[in-house]
């Protein structure tokens, strides 16, 4: 059981807690076709992700549990979405298999290094392009947004984002990097040996 500490009681840790309540607002708005106030929440909670970091390594608040919670809400607030996308027809199967599977890993990861139980997996600083990913699942998560506010009677941007930028740029460069990091955590052992 997870002592309630001032370490769990934080603003970074908030923060994060925020991220992962404000997925089921934005998930009701999505069905209810409120694509602006999704995009608000989505953007929102997006902020919410950068800060949760940068705070708490300003306050010097960082401690395993904000990983922890910052990692859990990521993956659920990620995943989520994607999903939501996917069972509209708006995300292709392999995105979401590599989604899927890239977090699947980085949860796995995440549950043996808070619990200090010794593991198979790397540990994510040690992957370069770990900070790239969850970049470029936010770009593909911003452009179905934003796609949706905009509506098809906008014209040549919505067929431009819908065409070009999702399937052609960010899904491929997203779906790249999360197949790179999985590959890397499954053969990078606990002390960043291969």
């Amino acid at each position: 059981m997870i002592k309630i500490t001032s370490s769990i009681l934080s603003i970074p840790n908030f923060l994060s807690f925020l991220r992962f309540f404000l997925t089921f607002p934005i998930l009701w708005f999505l069905s209810e076709k409120l694509y602006v106030l999704a995009f608000v929440f989505f953007l929102l909670s997006s902020l919410s992700d950068l800060l949760d970091g940068h705070l708490a390594r300003k306050w010097k608040k960082e401690t395993d549990i904000g990983a922890w919670l910052d990692s859990i809400a990521d993956n659920i607030f990620n995943i989520s979405l994607i999903l939501f996308f996917y069972f509209s027809e708006k995300v292709p199967l392999y995105y979401l298999i590599l989604l899927l599977m890239r977090n699947g890993v980085h949860l796995i990861h995440s549950l043996i290094k808070f619990g200090k139980i010794p593991g198979w997996m790397g540990q994510g600083k040690k992957v370069g392009l770990n900070r790239w990913e969850p970049s470029m699942v936010f770009f593909v998560l911003f452009f179905l947004f934003f796609k949706e506010v905009l509506g098809p009677s906008s014209g040549p941007v919505y067929k431009g984002i819908e065409a070009i930028i999702l399937p052609y740029v960010f899904m491929p460069l997203s779906a790249a990097t999360n197949l790179i990091v999985t590959l890397r955590y499954l053969t990078t052992d606990s002390k960043g040996a291969k």
